[in-house]
């Protein structure tokens, strides 16, 4: 839980820091509206100015500097754009799950996530892989192409090879974290909240390594959620979807929709195919095949 406060300094307020914010200094990376998003070399942040965007790797501030001044973080201070802010008093956000058990019934959960898809995926969003009413959103012969291929990488991850998928999928589609990037992003943060295996984490592992050489965003993002490290959405969409609670699964499927043009929509539909992949495999159908 975090609280509507923080400390302040000088104007600037800490509201809440991720859990998986490194100490370090960090440079701009990339900027948007809501999101700041700053690097090293070990890892990328964000400065938020809300918590709909809230995960292990932000920073929630009272408002987003305009300046591209470095960020500094310490052990009792963070510094944004020149201004020293103590962390005393400062909640953290627990980025974990602890995780689906051998006996949940992703039936619901999956069904519910394709019926909102369904009736609210924006145009251009892997929400075509389950309803081919969106494929008219394709329109041009690039888009028509880029929608080609995503079906090839679908079909490769139906007939069982949900690893060899990844190669067709990683850095295709749009925008600064590309769709088929979010579909991976979403199927490795459905197989982090399953059950605990060997196998499972060998396939994780396969997955990532499948993945490199993606955009500098989303490979952070796989990491994470190759990790089990969720943005507060996706962990609240698990939590009452373990808890059995309809309204709350429809509720946060929605908050994880609003994200971006077409990211929430593609991250969903990589959430769907991790969940029906591992019920799959559970009711005994070969699901999988790690391929060399």
């Amino acid at each position: 839980m975090w609280i509507p406060f923080g400390v302040k300094c000088d104007g600037m307020r800490l509201v809440v820091i991720g859990d998986k914010v490194p100490l370090g200094t960090f440079h701009l990376h990339s900027r948007f509206a809501h999101v700041l998003n700053y690097r090293n070399e070990s890892c990328i942040i964000s400065l938020i100015d809300s918590d709909k965007y809230l995960s292990g790797r932000t920073i929630h501030v009272s408002g987003l500097p305009q300046g591209d001044d470095p960020v500094q973080v310490s052990s009792s201070q963070v510094v944004v754009a020149r201004t020293r802010v103590s962390r005393d008093g400062v909640p953290r956000f627990d980025s974990t799950f602890g995780g689906f058990s051998h006996e949940q019934d992703f039936t619901a959960l999956i069904d519910t996530m394709k019926t909102v898809l369904d009736a609210r995926a924006p145009e251009r969003s892997l929400a075509a892989l389950y309803h081919p009413r969106h494929a008219r959103g394709f329109a041009s012969g690039f888009e028509k192409a880029v929608l080609e291929r995503f079906f090839q990488a679908f079909e490769t991850l139906r007939r069982g090879d949900v690893v060899g998928s990844v190669e067709r999928f990683r850095g295709v589609g749009f925008g600064l974290t590309p769709s088929g990037d979010d579909f991976i992003i979403g199927l490795l943060q459905a197989l982090s909240s399953l059950p605990p295996s060997g196998a499972l984490r060998t396939i994780k592992q396969e997955i990532l390594e499948r993945a490199s050489g993606c955009a500098e965003l989303s490979w952070q993002f796989m990491r994470d959620a190759e990790a089990g490290i969720y943005p507060k959405d996706i962990k609240e969409l698990f939590t009452a979807a373990r808890d059995r609670n309809p309204n709350g699964v429809e509720q946060h499927i929605g908050n994880v929709l609003s994200h971006g043009h077409s990211s929430g929509a593609d991250t969903l539909a990589g959430l769907v195919a991790g969940f029906e992949w591992f019920s799959a495999r559970r009711g005994g159908v070969a699901a999988v095949r790690i391929r060399g």
